[in-house]
This record gives structure tokens, sequence and C-alpha cells, in this order.
């Protein structure tokens, strides 16, 4: 059984603009899904249904066999990453990689620990003292890979997470990304306008 499936999923919004039209997809454990398509073309709209974040007009998101077309973002599991950095700029590194934990409201010492193990699987450690205004593009978006990699998970969405970054931070970024899902037994979806960036995929999906 796939851990994600979504069948025959549609998103319009209102005076018939229709964002996303009958769109299927199965991700197992171990998939790296590149979904294909220019602006416009609904990658972002299908990342936020399977997030929660937006709910589908018509057909059905199942996550790990629930129909999960009605939980909320919380309680999916779901880690999404965006092509703009999602940091807290008063925040240094440290508190942003624990941000979500308190959220969760886990132990003082386990935060501590998820969020250095994080941070040294990135290898950031030097700059988790410092805001996010202190360090570079590249490391602001590794600084975003090390807080989803922080919550451990059950799947991992990334919204285009190059686009912001020039060449060489790119393909040191790009390298990262699937450095993690070598290492992470979870379904990886990552959407481009760039073919060059889907070279790993394991299954790929082109939108008009």
């Amino acid at each position: 059984m796939a851990i994600l499936e979504l069948k025959n999923v549609s998103k319009e919004y209102q005076k018939g603009l229709c964002a996303v039209l009958n769109f299927n997809l199965a991700a197992e454990n171990g998939d790296f899904v590149a979904i294909i398509g220019q602006i416009g073309s609904g990658k972002t709209t299908i990342l936020k249904m399977i997030a929660g974040l937006e709910r589908p007009t018509s057909g059905e998101i199942f996550i790990d066999g629930i129909l999960s077309n009605k939980v909320k973002t919380k309680n999916r599991d779901v880690a999404m990453m965006f092509q703009n950095f999602q940091l807290f700029s008063n925040k240094t590194v440290r508190k942003n990689l624990k941000f979500g934990l308190k959220l969760r409201k886990l132990d003082k010492k386990e935060i501590a620990v998820r969020a250095f193990e994080a941070a040294k699987e990135m290898q950031i450690e030097n700059i988790l003292d410092k805001k996010p205004n202190e360090i570079t593009q590249e490391e602001r978006q590794i600084t975003c890979l090390a807080r989803v990699l922080v919550r451990k998970p059950r799947i991992f969405l990334l919204d285009e997470p190059l686009a912001v970054l020039n060449s060489k931070a790119k393909e040191n970024v790009l390298n990262i990304i699937i450095s993690l899902h070598r290492k992470l037994p979870i379904p990886f979806i990552y959407t481009t306008k760039n073919e060059d960036e889907i070279f790993a995929a394991t299954k790929v999906i082109l939108l008009n």
C-alpha cells in the first residue's frame, strides 16, 4: 500500500479558476517523486493539499491508507519546505530548529538533542547562534532542511527549494536533499520548473 495516494484530486477557486484537475499520485517509502511544471501549473497547490493547507474541491487524499481530506495539518505528520526561506528573522538558527518541537510540547532535553543532531547532520553547528540575516542564502535553505529533519516527518514536501539560490548553492543544496533522501525511508515529493534537478527521481510527473 502506498504511504501517500491522491485519487482524482481537483482544486477549484472562485470564478471557475481550476488550479488542479483530476490529479493522481502514489508514493511509497523511498520514492522521490518529481513534479515538473511552469508557474501556474498547480505544483504548489498539490503540495498544499497534501500538507492540509488547502482542501481539495473533489477527489481523495490518503496518508497511510487513511482518508485525510479533512485531517488537520498538525495531525498529518507531513513537513513542507517552501522555496522562500521560512525562518523567523528574530530567532537564532538554534531557536528556529527548536520552534516546531516546542509547539508539540516535547521534553526540553529531547528538543535540544534533536535540534543539535539535525544541525550536525546538515553541518551547520557553527551557525546555530546566528540569526537568518547573519548567514548566507545557502545556509538559510540548509537551515530550513534541518528544521524539517528535526521533526522526523512521515512525508517530506519540497516546493521548488532551489529557486532563489545561485548556481553553486543550488548544486550544494540539491546534493544535500539527495543525501537526505537516501538516508530517510520516507516519500519525498519535489516540485520544480527545471528538468536538470530531477536526476535522482524515482517517479516523474509532468504538469501542462
